[in-house]
């Protein structure tokens, strides 16, 4: 999955957040985060621009990223299958979000 396509529009505004979670809940595509996307967020973080990163750290920080997302989707899917919902919404991610954050 490239992640201009599936991450792109989002990130640039032209989807809401839960357009985006519908995107990626109902196309059954497997998430992957570019390493040049993983790169950037880096970049824009560390103070010292001579900073490297070598490439296996870019692989793993990218799978990191994909069990996050994943981990989120399926608790925000089960809280939201538990409140008898049939989508799952920002408020269903809002409701994990504490728990999630603390267990990575």
């Amino acid at each position: 999955v490239s992640t201009q396509s599936t991450w792109g529009p989002f990130l640039i505004g032209l989807l809401s957040f839960d357009d985006f979670l519908y995107q990626i809940v109902m196309s059954n595509v497997p998430i992957a985060f570019n390493k040049k996307l993983v790169l950037k967020i880096f970049e824009n973080v560390w103070k010292n621009e001579s900073t490297a990163v070598r490439n296996d750290a870019l692989l793993v920080t990218s799978e990191l990223f994909r069990l996050f997302i994943v981990e989120a989707l399926n608790r925000a899917s089960k809280a939201a299958e538990e409140q008898g919902d049939s989508e799952v919404g920002t408020h269903h991610l809002e409701k994990i979000l504490p728990q999630l954050l603390l267990d990575f």
